[in-house]
């Protein structure tokens, strides 16, 4: 499937399978064994089944000189290709990777799972393991210039490199690595990372064999069996941040994480490393964002339902952009009673239940505010 200078898309619910492109001579060839896309805006790719496709670049998704591409949510499984088992993104502005599995992809040259070229994609939540390059990155690959992707709340793990970066190989790039985990990986050199030039920083991450860098770690992550969910005993609970300055560019945790669990859980705690956040008791609110071909177009803090309400109520909310958000109800007196939302959100419509339960009957409001954006709403508590 290609999709050619098109405006906003949606590509869901597909099973893309066992294709392949090849010349007489048997060599493949070209771009995006599933699904190639070129000089697209607003794209989105989800909950898409992409397995045993074959090109030279992108097996699974090959995404070039875009704008906007959100790629979520789907499965990339044994696909193969040069470059790019799974996604081979190149030359594009503010994509999006989040909360996909990449499995068992291989690449003849560079990034089994992920490769990257010239663009500074946004990396969130996925699950990456046992995917294979025959040279570099088995995991992901980021090469050779103007690259600053922004790798946050992954899980990196059992991949292979035949020579340099069994989870990550960054060539003469700056990639900022924030609360992950990248572990078991296998290279000859540089089995979990692999840096050649640029300044790859790497902060609250677990890092087999150790890393530089605040709050990283070398701990067994103790997952849950093969499901690569922490198990309760972890010490990466809660071993996360919510964000990182890195120079002048501050990196976001994202909420939802990889099985739509709201993060950090519970609020005002730190988050989880890697893609999964585990679920401890939160008395306060249940986040859910659908996952939906809606992306609204601006900005709008709704009224609660019930209301009045005792003691639980329902709020909703939109976001064109994917951002820093806070949500925080306050007295007649303009104090702070709680905040119910402090994260990271992908742009959509999303929702949260608020148990008031400890407060008295009242006026109570609540506040959206982003870095655009800011609103207000009345409620009434009664019981």
């Amino acid at each position: 499937m290609r999709l050619w200078y098109v405006g906003p898309s949606l590509v869901q619910n597909n099973n893309i399978s066992f294709n392949t492109s090849s010349n007489p001579a048997g060599i493949l060839w070209g771009l995006g064994g599933g699904l190639a896309v070129f000089g697209t805006n607003g794209l989105i790719v989800q909950e898409n089944h992409f397995e045993g496709n074959e090109i030279a670049g992108g097996g699974g998704v090959a995404s070039v000189s875009n704008q906007g591409t959100l790629i979520s949510k789907n499965i990339f499984f044994n696909n193969y290709a040069y470059i790019g088992g799974g996604v081979h993104v190149a030359e594009s502005s503010g994509d999006i990777i989040n909360a996909n599995k990449f499995m068992g992809n291989a690449v003849d040259y560079y990034g089994g799972g992920i490769m990257i070229e010239e663009c500074s994609p946004k990396i969130y939540n996925n699950l990456i393991f046992n995917n294979k390059a025959t040279l570099n990155g088995g995991g992901i690959y980021i090469g050779d210039q103007n690259c600053e992707p922004q790798i946050v709340s992954n899980t990196i793990m059992a991949d292979t490199a035949g020579i340099y970066g069994g989870g990550i190989f960054a060539n003469s790039v700056s990639p900022r690595i924030m609360n992950s985990i990248i572990w078991g990986n296998v290279a000859p050199n540089g089995e979990q990372i692999y840096t050649l030039g640029g300044n790859t920083q790497v902060v609250y991450s677990d890092v087999q064999g150790g890393w530089p860098g605040q709050g990283n770690v070398s701990k067994e992550p103790m997952l849950r069996g093969d499901s690569l969910i922490l198990s309760d005993s972890s010490s990466c609970i809660g071993a996360g941040t919510i964000f990182y300055p890195f120079g002048s560019t501050t990196v976001y945790c994202p909420s939802p994480c990889f099985l739509g669990n709201t993060r950090p859980s519970p609020l005002g705690t730190n988050p989880d490393l890697g893609a999964c956040e585990s679920l401890r008791y939160s008395p306060f609110v249940g986040l859910k964002r659908p996952f939906s071909d809606h992306i609204p177009r601006t900005y709008n803090l709704k009224q609660n339902y019930p209301n009045p309400f005792n003691p639980i109520t329902n709020i909703e909310f939109q976001i064109p952009n994917s951002e820093f958000i806070t949500l925080k109800v306050f007295n007649l007196q303009g104090q702070e009673v709680v905040t119910l939302v402090r994260a990271f959100l992908l742009a959509g419509d999303h929702s949260l239940k608020w148990d008031a339960s400890g407060l008295a009957s009242g006026v109570y409001y609540y506040g959206l505010e982003t870095p655009q954006f800011c609103q207000t709403r009345k409620m009434l508590l009664i019981k």
